[in-house]
């Protein structure tokens, strides 16, 4: 299959990813969120910009990926079992959790599973490092910044404004929430 053949020679064959390939886990990724990013490199929108070099391979390769074997890696990718964004040493809990509960948790879901009306990603199965990474290609428009692209330009809005402190705060929570934390502690319910 082309999972086994093309993603699992950097993704692993449990979808587990690689850090040092920064390839990110994708085990258990939605198989429609999988389609839509795969088009999201086909189109240009994401691995465009020339210090993103883990974008720009996986463009690359995107672009030699038919619509059938796309659809068929996607299912097996979804069948695989998610593995937890892990928890990390560093970063404001408290203020990761009023950071996410504020403007998160409305299109990733309180529990960071994310939401196919909203196109948004499970959050709670992602690496820590891929996380900041990509809160950081958001903030410097190396993703998202185009307005065709409708859910990533929204999400470049939204982390323009994140510090650096804030996306370690926020990574550090997404960990605790993919291990039981609930952000509606910060909004008092």
């Amino acid at each position: 299959t082309t999972f086994k053949k093309v993603c699992a020679t950097c993704h692993g064959t449990k979808g587990e990813g690689n850090s040092e390939l920064k390839a990110p886990s994708i085990a258990g990724l939605p198989s429609w969120y999988v389609i839509e990013q795969i088009e999201k490199f086909k189109k240009g929108y994401r691995g465009f910009h020339h210090e993103d070099i883990p974008g720009i391979q996986m463009r690359a390769i995107s672009l030699a990926i038919t619509d059938e074997q796309l659809k068929g890696s996607a299912q097996e990718i979804e069948k695989l079992e998610p593995i937890l964004t892990p928890i990390i040493e560093g970063g404001n809990v408290k203020r990761g959790r009023q950071i996410f509960a504020e403007s998160c948790k409305n299109c990733h879901r309180y529990t960071g599973s994310g939401e196919r009306a909203f196109h948004s990603a499970p959050l709670v199965s992602l690496g820590t490092q891929y996380l900041k990474r990509q809160l950081e290609n958001y903030a410097n428009g190396w993703r998202g910044h185009l307005v065709e692209d409708f859910y990533g330009n929204k999400m470049h809005k939204v982390s323009t404004g994140l510090s650096d402190q804030d996306i370690t705060d926020l990574v550090r929570y997404i960990g605790e929430l993919a291990h039981g934390d609930d952000p509606r502690k910060a909004m008092n319910w």
